[in-house]
């Protein structure tokens, strides 16, 4: 059944059906004939062309969500939570997801390409600024960008105050220096004697892989604070080059939702 034939088994106009059930402003329609409308459109599982109401209000009523890939359980929970709050709201959610900072590109493209109405971003990307699209970071800020942020001096008090339990002094943050994570642990360690040095991560996965490297070959092998679980592998990666096991060579503290299996033994 179309917009006409549904117009006509209520006795209205097709305007009139498409002003009820895309529930325009300022419609001037009896209440009993908007209650006609909507229940011959159940009875007969009417739904509105959405591609053509979009392209007359000139909109897609989409999101786009650039993410990572959703490999562990906590990811596939924030993917899942995310699809059923857009739809809630009429959006049509669009995930275009990356495996590493060297896809983040394409994936942010590709998601640019369906001019969505806006867009959500695990990662900050320049394309993004430059794209007239409202755009909403997710743990990482930009200064020109609003931000969904996590308690950061929270966790950050839970890690100092279990580096200090475990005797260590010397820890190394490796990370972006604009996230937030960063600037909650620098709060967070004054006053505790704990000392720590800031290692600014590349943009770029093999260049991370590079500067791992350097820190598993230093002489003095630092405590190190991971800004993410996809570092955190890269880390595991590394060492199982230089051939040093978890936990004899290494202790490894972290959450359980980790890729982890394939670089512990035991997992």
């Amino acid at each position: 059944m179309n917009m006409t034939e549904l117009a006509k088994l209520a006795g209205v106009s097709p305007s009139s059906v498409s002003q009820v059930l895309n529930q325009m402003k300022g419609r001037r329609i009896r209440p009993e004939t908007e209650e006609r409308i909507i229940r011959l459109a159940k009875e007969h599982q009417f739904h509105p062309n959405r591609l053509a109401v979009d392209l007359r209000r000139r909109r897609s009523s989409s999101i786009g969500v650039v993410m990572v890939m959703p490999e562990t359980p906590s990811a596939a929970l924030k993917a899942s939570a995310i699809q059923r709050l857009l739809t809630s709201h009429k959006y049509r959610p669009f995930f275009s997801f990356y495996g590493n900072l060297d896809e983040l590109e394409s994936a942010v493209g590709n998601m640019l390409d369906y001019q969505p109405d806006g867009i959500f971003s695990w990662d900050f990307h320049p394309l993004l600024e430059k794209a007239a699209v409202p755009t909403v970071l997710y743990e990482t800020t930009h200064p020109r960008m609003d931000a969904v942020l996590l308690d950061g001096d929270g966790y950050a008090r839970q890690v100092i105050d279990l580096a200090v339990s475990l005797g260590h002094r010397r820890i190394c943050y490796f990370g972006k220096k604009y996230e937030t994570r960063w600037q909650s642990l620098s709060r967070g360690i004054r006053g505790t004697g704990l000392k720590c040095a800031f290692h600014d991560a590349p943009y770029y996965d093999h260049e991370i892989h590079s500067e791992l490297h350097k820190l598993f070959r230093s002489r003095w092998r630092p405590t190190l604070l991971l800004c993410n679980d996809r570092i955190a592998t890269m880390a595991y990666s590394v060492a199982e080059l230089y051939h040093l096991r978890i936990p004899d060579d290494l202790s490894v503290v972290g959450y359980d939702n980790l890729p982890s299996g394939e670089y512990l033994n035991p997992p």
